[in-house]
């Protein structure tokens, strides 16, 4: 049976007029707009995931609310995390702050909006370690009431072999070495093509005794695909930095370098680099314990 676009449109419509009146109050109106793009790799980092969180003045009056970033600290404004299967996602927040005093609140003028950028980090969310689509809705619970957002969707996936263009296991060092294989964890730098975009990708597994899945995964750069004459040097085990250098296309000449920590994958910053050289000098010995006063 073919359906009339027309009235396409006008269930579209109504259905929008529904939805609205199930997440907006009367006052409130609460808007979420992913700014970063999935789908997302297993084991990469919450803070990836970066998100605009909108809230306006439906009312014709001026009205008050917590500050964004203090509702946050006193979960008062809340990001609601659900894995694939339904059930809610662990949230490391800690002890929130108590609730903001009526003497914080912010005026917000009737017919205006005010907005705040925050990562899923920011709401105590740490990493995805299983595929699937996730849903996440935000919260705000405003002194005239609770008011929600329109739930999204976070893909999350495991590439698979033809997505996965090189991979580049990271030898270990000091302390990993003694480790019998089975207990030996793995780092990897990965080339990984995502959609019609590729990524330089740290991965770290687990053991093989410990079921080697993967605990942590960082994108290092985007690159214009398959890189040349890759290189890593470096060691993964003692928190040294790898350099990682390539070449990006078959036209350049010069290479492309990034230095990142070999635990973490992050970019390598000068206080690593001063605490690496200051260790040099006491012959890769460990610093001496403050002295008591």
């Amino acid at each position: 049976m073919i359906i009339p676009l027309t009235l396409v449109a006008f269930v579209v419509a109504i259905w929008s007029v529904v939805a609205a009146g199930l997440y907006d109050t009367a006052i409130w109106s609460l808007r979420t707009e992913q700014i970063t793009s999935g789908p997302y790799i297993v084991g990469e980092s919450c803070e990836s995931v970066q998100v605009k969180i909108a809230m306006a003045n439906k009312s014709d009056q001026v009205r008050k609310h917590p500050p964004f970033a203090t509702a946050i600290l006193a979960t008062e404004l809340q990001v609601d995390l659900k894995h694939p299967d339904g059930r809610s996602v662990r949230c490391n927040l800690g002890d929130p702050y108590g609730p903001t005093r009526p003497e914080s609140w912010v005026t917000m003028e009737a017919g205006k909006s005010a907005s705040i950028e925050a990562t899923l980090r920011k709401f105590g969310f740490q990493q995805f370690f299983e595929t699937g689509k996730y849903q996440a809705q935000a919260t705000f619970d405003t002194p005239q009431g609770k008011v929600s957002s329109f739930p999204w969707v976070l893909d999350v996936i495991e590439p698979d072999a033809t997505a996965t263009l090189g991979s580049h296991t990271i030898p270990l060092e000091g302390y990993a070495t003694k480790w019998p294989k089975e207990k030996q964890e793995r780092a990897v730098i990965q080339q990984i093509k995502i959609g019609n975009r590729t990524w330089l990708v740290y991965r770290k597994f687990l053991s093989s005794k410990e079921g080697g899945k993967v605990v942590s995964t960082f994108r290092i750069a985007e690159v214009p695909g398959k890189v040349l004459d890759l290189k890593v040097e470096g060691a993964y085990g003692e928190g040294n930095p790898l350099t990682i250098t390539y070449r990006a296309t078959t036209y350049t000449k010069w290479t492309t370098t990034h230095v990142i920590n070999s635990v973490s994958g992050r970019p390598w910053t000068a206080e690593e680099e001063k605490h690496r050289q200051e260790k040099l000098k006491r012959g890769g010995k460990p610093a001496p314990p403050p002295e008591k006063k």
